[in-house]
């Protein structure tokens, strides 16, 4: 599965987290309102954000299947970034119009993406569409470029879930012990 090969690292995460704090992405709102990432994701829950550009073929069949992954988990956080640029507001929002985007849609660019996930991953930016799949705890946990179906997307959180679910009963239950 691509999102298997693509995970970070505990070691990736580690150096996420120390370079975390430094790492505010220039991301705004339809508006022009400046958006720090951070402060969208963690707060217990799952936060997936997918990269797209209203000039990417590709990205016109990865909405669907993140508008259909949406729908069925509303329990998860969406988010779309155009990396269409500043001023491209209007091309943005015939894009969401026509895709029958339903989550909250912010504005970037390429370049701004390449560095947050520099300095947030070690990753560079390949192009779009691109999914940034972050944990309840704010953690950035894959970073996913190409299209994945809304199983693919779900069966991820839920192993990653069990996985964080596991750890901490594992945890509960020493300290019970100890």
């Amino acid at each position: 599965m691509n999102f298997i090969k693509n995970t970070l690292l505990a070691t990736s995460i580690s150096l996420a987290l120390l370079a975390w704090s430094g790492s505010a992405a220039a991301v705004t709102d339809l508006q022009g309102k400046d958006i720090a990432i951070k402060s969208l994701v963690g707060k217990g829950h799952w936060t997936v954000f997918e990269l797209w550009s209203s000039d990417c073929r590709m990205c016109k069949k990865s909405i669907e299947s993140t508008n259909q992954f949406h729908a069925a988990n509303p329990q998860v956080k969406m988010y779309g970034i155009a990396l269409d640029g500043p001023g491209r507001e209007e091309a943005v929002q015939e894009f969401i119009d026509q895709h029958n985007i339903v989550y909250p849609t912010l504005i970037s660019d390429a370049v701004e993406m390449d560095t947050f996930l520099y300095k947030t991953a070690r990753e560079s930016f390949i192009g779009t569409p691109t999914l940034l799949v972050f944990n309840p705890k704010g953690e950035l946990v894959a970073v996913q470029t190409g299209t994945e179906t809304p199983t693919e997307l779900g069966n991820f959180i839920k192993e990653h879930d069990q996985s964080v679910n596991s750890k901490n009963a594992e945890v509960e239950h020493a300290e019970k012990r100890g």
